[in-house]
């Protein structure tokens, strides 16, 4: 395994389905049982890829997060992982679904050089965040305004010029976003199949007003297999 691949840690920062349904409800009107089912889709579809990466993957939902606001968990999570020898982080979430494997292996090989990596997401934060230890900087850290359209601005300034910007990607932080991204050609036609059935299954009422899948992604009905139901 290439060197920029070993000494990389790969940080999959989520909460878990239930308090990731709880704060950003991808239903309008759902109740709890169906948010939560949808986190989770996003959430194993999120742990695959990065399982695919062939990074070392450390999982941190609230659970082993630390820390009083965001910037205090986030910062804590990034630096228990370099306190392990690993010299290069890289931190997705579970809200871009159309991440892929590529696009943090590209980020590993491009932290070799650079300082920072950044994925911009449309909104102005970052979909993925990858920081070199020499480059890490706690109070700075700390100081950006996380969960905010500053978020990506901020990131680069922390950079010192030493920074490389993957593509813009959107991320989901409500239904509106859900259903965005349900019509995007993008998304991966699997975990828009998935999605789309638990709606339909969950919460029939949240599906019909809208169209989820686009018209270049049509897929016949009689190929159509429903995932599980329970989260």
């Amino acid at each position: 395994m290439p060197p920029e691949l070993t000494n990389t840690a790969l940080l999959v920062f989520s909460r878990s389905a239930l308090q990731d349904a709880l704060a950003k409800p991808l239903i309008n009107n759902g109740l709890t049982r169906q948010c939560t089912a949808i986190s989770a889709q996003l959430i194993r579809h999120t742990r695959a890829i990065a399982r695919a990466s062939g990074l070392p993957v450390f999982f941190y939902s609230e659970q082993q997060q630390q820390g009083n606001s965001f910037g205090e968990r986030f910062a804590h999570a990034f630096e228990a992982l370099f306190a392990r020898g690993y010299t290069q982080v890289i931190a997705v979430g579970n809200d871009c679904p159309t991440l892929t494997a590529r696009d943090i292996r590209n980020a590993a090989q491009k932290l070799a050089t650079q300082n920072i990596v950044l994925g911009p997401a449309a909104d102005g934060g970052a979909w993925l965040v990858g920081m070199r230890s020499t480059a890490y900087d706690h109070d700075r850290f700390l100081a950006v305004d996380w969960q905010t359209e500053r978020v990506f601005t901020q990131l680069s300034a922390l950079a010192a010029g030493s920074l490389f910007c993957l593509p813009e990607k959107s991320d989901i932080d409500t239904a509106a976003d859900l259903q965005e991204q349900l019509r995007a050609a993008e998304l991966p036609v699997l975990l828009k199949i998935n999605i789309t059935c638990l709606i339909v299954a969950l919460c029939p009422a949240a599906f019909w007003p809208i169209t989820m899948l686009s018209p270049t992604a049509t897929i016949p009905s009689h190929r159509l297999r429903g995932p599980p139901l329970a989260a």
